[in-house]
């Protein structure tokens, strides 16, 4: 039964992982998206005068709240040990062996002592882990390079480009 805590817990750290990025790609659109209108009304409003910390500060503190809110949606809705079994049984087609583990893990019944051995043996097979690491894959979204792009081209304007006069 350790085997499968330790797909599961395998599985938990990878779908974390992933959030996290999740947040950080929200938090990158957001900073870009304050800083281009702050640059715009810097830029395209004679007169105005914002200063380049204010700049700056504004599109941090966006980018910050956006994936702290973002990770706090996530973290709200944290899987379970079952959710996660399950999902670990539909990503790598198991046929529910992780899942009816976890289910008849306090059980003394033959059926069910037969079913944790039989989800223990899978588990401990030396191809399941990076099967695991394949199947809830922790990648950073393309989002968050477009929002990192998008971040550096607005640096670039409010740096390069002189304000309307």
């Amino acid at each position: 039964m350790d085997k499968v805590r330790s797909l599961i817990l395998l599985a938990r750290a990878r779908l974390r992982r992933g959030a996290i990025f999740d947040a950080v790609a929200t938090g990158l659109v957001a900073a870009a998206v304050v800083l281009a209108l702050i640059v715009a009304v810097a830029k395209l409003v004679p007169g105005v005068a914002i200063p380049e910390a204010a700049v700056y500060g504004s599109a941090a503190l966006a980018g910050l709240i956006a994936a702290t809110v973002a990770w706090l949606m996530r973290a709200r809705t944290a899987a379970t040990d079952a959710k996660i079994a399950l999902l670990l049984d539909e990503r790598l087609k198991l046929d529910e062996r992780m899942t009816s583990a976890l289910a008849f893990e306090k059980s003394s019944d033959v059926y069910a002592r037969a079913a944790i051995a039989d989800a223990a043996s899978i588990a401990s097979d030396s191809a399941m882990r990076p099967k695991v690491r394949a199947a809830f894959p922790a990648v950073f979204p393309n989002r968050g390079l477009g929002g990192a792009a998008a971040f550096a081209a607005v640096v670039c304007v409010q740096v390069f480009v002189a304000a309307y006069q």
